[in-house]
């Protein structure tokens, strides 16, 4: 028989993600008696042609010749189930003798698009809605960006992410702005990974063509004229738009400057880079091509020429705007140099020597600081716009990038160190630098990559590019309207498609240079009409200008204007604008006088130009006035000095003035007008006030005033000579009794209304000789204090006497008796023997122990005393003292037999957890002293949180202390509790935090002190102390390393103790601490003998601090000096040198455990 292939096995997985490869795996056997040789074909779904087949050769079952053809094998088939439908698919394989089938499922997602619902037209500006609906026909949820694309269809202009369970659906809308999309038909549509669903739209734009239909032809300077223009919308949208009316200069001239071009140099350069493919005529009419397309750019209102270099210098009084293409060896500096205010430049720049500007103005003014250039990549080159600018008006906004030139290289240049504006950058695949830039005062535009040269032709660069540049030319044109003292000179004006409107204008026309060409320009935002007209600038001045006031700037009309040249005099006067003019004066330095009625005449010197006309604008200062009188008192008509006269105007001006010894003032410098002038400070009720009118220049005197006196007053307190205050005691005129007051609870009194003047005051109280007379001088208006004495005090002070006495014993006791008073007086002074109560009446108590004592004011005198201490008297302390008008006193200790001592058991030194935890057990701990001198047993309480806890009986000898110790559970409940220790004698408390305890603060090894020798000999050993202290509350161990002068670089990159011990470790101690607890190690180093004289660093470190100190080093036979105590650059002893060498994660608590 015949081979025959059966399939014995078909092994097909049930379901594959959308991602995955399906494998289908085949098991084959020859069932016949010889060899055969088939194809295997895989079939998809119901598709009539194989995705894949493989041919077989199998032997039949029993040969084992050839041994690589077996009688059974397996075949696989591989499917990408990212290249199927989600769903259900079916596989069949077929041989020439049988067949089998299966099938298996795809788990993927299908985001169907449908239904796309847009406009099939809009106005541009007009915001549009497309909507479409997305239904998920796969098996899966997902989320897909959905995506809208306009134009190329290539990018999203708008996207939504979109999540969708199987079998779901929904409407997606985008709403689109159009405002940046210019007329025409486009392609837009909405997007998914799976499907797509697009359409076209018609924008459709407005434009308002401008057309000047009446203007008038002559104007002279001031006149106000009308123009009118038609305006039509010739577009196929309706819009709104300003139409704005100016004055412009006539046409711009611009000049393209650039070098002769050397075709034979330009073709061997060009073989010289390979390219053959370029027209040697674009590249050799560079200058003029460009020229070309900045006349289409820029429109008819300027005039673009061609200008070679050579002769640029020559040329530079001819035009308004040079775009420098080359400068091609011309002067920069000179050209520069004769570049005036109202001329501006655009610079260009490319790769290679045939446009250089910007390289050239480098060099000149090193600003730019550099320019570079290259040729490497491939074209396009693009332009990435950085910062909004009107350079880039109607191109792109910030953010943008933009084709710059499709060349046939990727030639481009940029900058750096530009004192301008950089505005956008250049690059091949991504930006090198700066490209364009803008001057601070707008009178240069640098573009770097925009050179026209011999392998980037005009015709390289994109229509953006060109816009561009143009926009710069436009930019620093001086472009300046004449629309000053304008009345209307814009309207807003909207229009649907072919309909027009009349606007009309009313502008006043400034003074201007009639021999230059002037324009009426009506614009709106698509396009501008203009039209010439002539300024007729009247008679033939060459000095001319205008008088007003310099406060005001008002014109000042009549005003006389003279100017001195030789023995010329020529003269005018100013019309009712101000203005004036001279004509025909002759060149030089003249005098010119300018003088006006109720104004100061003003002089200045005018240099007149040869054959130009200079202008001269003057402004005159009124004339000042003045203003003058007296101030006089109304009691006696004396003159008032340093009276202040103020006059105010209703503009907030103020003249101020003080009266001199005559009472007489004067205001200076008063500018004409109506004043209101008073007195500063009168009394109220007495505020005077004069209208004052003065005339430029005029001097208005006898504007006098007549003030009240101010009157003053007295206060003060009356006390007694103790500096007791006494109350309802009489402050009385000693002279003519003018005045009588009274004192109040605290001896206090005011007099009001005193005449200004010496007043003589006395006190007056019941049982007090009246006080000596006190007098006082008041000033006008001001308050004088005076407190006065009544009475006299006898004061002790001085007191000696023993500390201690026996039990009947004589002491002796003496004191300084004080009058601190002003008269004579007596007192009887007392002793107050011990045992005496010093209480609020001991005044009052008279013991038996007395003198009289007699003194003068303010005399002292010493009284003694003697006493016997009582037989009987108790031993301990007593106050005893002795009195007059006070009493000082003193403690004294009766001492008595030895063995009437007691035991005092005082209670010291208790100690109580400051936290704990709730319920947690503490041990609180005290000492307890018999201070007494003698033995006791006493019973000691303690007590928590008012309760007692527990009595202990506690015997004590004299001087004699024993320790306590007391435990008690803490309560459940958090809070603050109090501990308290008590004997008969004494007690003593403290206070334990119950809260539940927080997380552990992990260990810190920080190392707190460290000590080292000042110097040590080449040599020798030195040895530094170090005290860690672990921070932290957990219990660690951990190294501690000296490092001996090691560079900060191999350290401060460490991150373990690998790394540390590669750095050099010089010694290492370990040590276990735990939390809180310090301990101090030694670590040391052996100095090398061969070691420099010097200082040297040395780093004490834990895994993860670090301190630093600094030894000397000094060679065995010199004297040891005394080393700097401080640090590097006198930092004190450990502090940091430079940057923390461990900030990569070592110190500051983020180190290898942190």
């Amino acid at each position: 028989d015949e081979g025959e292939i059966d399939i014995t096995g078909l092994d097909v997985p049930a379901e594959v993600d959308d991602d995955e490869t399906v494998e289908i795996d085949i098991d084959l056997e020859n069932l016949g008696d010889e060899g055969a040789i088939q194809e295997v074909a895989l079939y998809l779904n119901e598709d009539d042609e194989p995705v894949d087949t493989e041919v077989v050769d199998m032997a039949a079952s029993g040969v084992d010749d050839p041994i690589d053809h077996p009688a059974e094998t397996t075949i696989t088939f591989e499917l990408e189930a990212s290249d199927l439908d989600g769903g259900d698919h079916t596989v069949t394989v077929e041989t020439e003798d049988d067949d089998a089938s299966d099938a298996f499922t795809v788990l993927a997602s299908n985001f169907e698009v449908s239904n796309l619902d847009a406009p099939d037209e809009a106005d541009r500006g007009e915001e549009i809605t497309v909507s479409v609906d997305i239904a998920n026909t796969g098996n899966v949820d997902d989320t897909q960006a959905v995506e809208y694309r306009f134009d190329d269809l290539g990018d999203a202009l708008d996207a939504q992410n979109v999540t969708l369970d199987a079998d779901e659906e929904t409407t997606v809308s985008f709403d689109i702005d159009t405002e940046n999309v210019t007329e025409g038909t486009y392609d837009h549509g909405v997007f998914t990974e799976d499907n797509e669903a697009t359409a076209t739209i018609d924008i459709l734009e407005a434009f308002f063509s401008v057309d000047i239909t009446d203007a008038p032809e002559e104007l002279a300077p001031g006149e106000t004229y009308n123009v009118s223009a038609d305006v039509v919308n010739a577009g196929d949208a309706p819009d709104e738009q300003t139409i704005a009316y100016e004055v412009t200069e006539g046409e711009t001239d611009v000049a393209v400057v650039d070098g002769d071009v050397d075709e034979e140099e330009l073709r061997e350069e060009l073989a010289d880079r390979g390219v053959d493919e370029v027209d040697l005529d674009e590249l050799v009419d560079g200058a003029d091509n460009l020229a070309d397309t900045l006349q289409d750019e820029l429109g008819d209102s300027y005039d673009v020429q061609t200008v070679n270099a050579a002769d640029l210098v020559d040329e530079v009084d001819a035009y308004d705007v040079f775009v420098v293409n080359d400068f091609d060896g011309a002067d920069v500096d000179v050209f520069l140099d004769e570049l005036e205010d109202d001329q501006g430049v655009v610079y260009l720049d490319n790769w290679g020597s045939s446009s250089n500007a910007v390289s050239d103005l480098s060099d000149a003014t090193d600003d730019p600081s550099s320019v570079e250039d290259s040729f490497s990549g491939s074209a396009p080159i693009m332009l990435d716009i950085t910062d909004d600018h009107a350079l880039f008006d109607g191109v792109a906004a910030a953010g943008e990038t933009i084709e710059l030139h499709d060349g046939s290289a990727a030639d481009r240049a940029w900058f750096d160190g530009y004192s301008g504006e950089s505005i956008a950058d250049v690059g091949d695949t991504g930006p090198d630098g700066a490209t364009v830039g803008v001057s601070e005062d707008d009178d240069h535009v640098l573009l770097a990559a925009f050179g026209r040269s011999s392998f980037i032709s005009n015709a390289d660069f994109s229509a953006e590019s060109n816009a561009i540049m143009a926009n710069a030319v436009e930019h620093v044109d001086d472009y300046a309207g004449t629309a000053s003292a304008t009345d209307h000179t814009s309207e807003f004006v909207s229009l649907e498609p072919n309909e027009s409107t009349t606007v009309e204008f009313t502008n006043t026309l400034a003074e201007d240079d009639g021999e230059l060409e002037w324009h009426h320009v009506v614009e709106s935002e698509d396009d501008a009409a203009t039209a010439p007209f002539t300024i007729d600038d009247g008679p033939n001045w060459n000095v001319k200008g205008t008088v007003a006031e310099a406060a005001t700037d008002e014109p000042i009309e009549n005003a006389s204007v003279e100017l001195e040249a030789g023995n010329e005099t020529y003269t005018n006067v100013t019309d009712a604008d101000g203005k004036y003019g001279l004509e025909n004066v002759p060149a030089g330095e003249h005098n010119l006088t300018v003088d006006a009625e109720n104004f100061a005449a003003h002089t200045e010197t005018v240099e007149v130009p040869e054959d130009d006309v200079v202008t001269v604008d003057v402004g005159l200062e009124k004339l000042p006035g003045t203003i003058s009188g007296d101030v006089t008192a109304s009691d006696d008509d004396a003159p008032v000095e340093n009276a202040t006269i103020v006059a105010e105007n209703d503009d907030g001006d103020v003249h101020e003035a003080t009266t001199d010894e005559n009472g007489s003032y004067e205001l200076d410098g008063v500018s004409a007008g109506t004043y209101v002038v008073n007195v500063v400070d009168t009394p109220p009720g007495y505020e005077l006030d004069e209208v004052v009118t003065v005339a430029p220049g005029e001097h208005v005197d006898g504007v006098d005033f007549v003030v009240d006196r101010t009157a003053g007053s007295i206060e003060g307190t009356v006390t007694n000579a103790a500096g007791v205050p006494i109350a309802d005691a009489n402050v009385v005129d000693a002279d003519d009794g003018a005045f009588n007051v009274t004192t109040a609870e605290d001896g206090s009194y005011e007099i009001e209304d005193i005449t200004p003047g010496t007043n003589a005051l006395r006190a007056v109280a019941d049982g007090y000789d009246d006080s000596n007379v006190e007098f006082v001088e008041v000033e006008t208006g001001e308050t004088t204090t005076a407190n006065l004495t009544l009475g006299t005090y006898f004061e002790v002070d001085d007191l000696a006497a023993p500390d201690t006495a026996e039990k009947g014993e004589e002491i002796t006791v003496n004191a300084t008796v004080t009058n601190t008073g002003e008269q004579e007086d007596t007192r009887m002074v007392f002793y107050f023997p011990p045992g005496t109560d010093f209480g609020t009446d001991v005044i009052d108590y008279q013991p038996e122990l007395s003198e009289t004592v007699t003194l003068e004011g303010g005399e002292s005198t010493t009284v003694e005393f003697t006493y016997e201490i009582g037989a009987d008297d108790e031993p301990g302390e007593y106050e005893h003292g002795i009195s007059a008008d006070e009493v000082e006193s003193t403690v004294i200790t009766i001492e008595g037999d030895e063995d009437d001592g007691e035991p005092v058991f005082n209670v010291t030194g208790l100690d109580a957890p400051a936290d704990a935890e709730p319920g947690e057990n503490v041990t609180i701990t005290a000492t307890l002293e018999n201070t007494g001198d003698d033995a006791g047993t006493q019973t000691v309480t303690y007590a928590f949180d008012d309760e007692t806890v527990a009595n202990e009986t506690v015997s004590l000898d004299a001087t004699e202390s024993t320790a306590l110790e007391f435990t008690t559970e803490l309560p459940a409940d958090e809070g603050t509790y109090e501990h308290a220790v008590s004997s008969e004698n004494d007690s003593a408390t403290a206070q334990t935090d119950v809260e539940e305890a927080g997380e552990p603060e992990p260990a810190y090894f920080e190392v707190t002190e460290h000590d080292a020798p000042e110097s040590v000999d080449a040599g020798e050993e030195l040895t530094v102390n170090a005290t860690i202290t672990n921070t932290g509350d957990e219990t660690d161990q951990q190294d501690v390393f000296l490092f001996w002068d090691s560079a900060m670089s191999d350290l401060e990159d460490a991150e373990s103790v690998a790394d540390l011990r590669e750095a050099g470790i010089d010694s290492m101690e370990s040590i276990e601490l735990e939390g809180g607890e310090s301990e101090t190690v030694a670590l040391t180093h052996e100095v090398d003998a061969e070691t420099e004289p010097g200082t040297y660093q040395y780093t004490v470190s834990t895994l993860q601090e670090m301190v630093d100190g600094e030894v000397t080093v000094e060679s065995a036979a010199e004297a040891a000096f005394p080393a700097d105590p401080g640090g590097f650059d006198g930092a004190p002893p450990g502090a940091a040198l430079g940057a923390n060498p461990f900030e990569n994660g070592i110190a500051n608590g983020v180190g290898l455990l942190g």
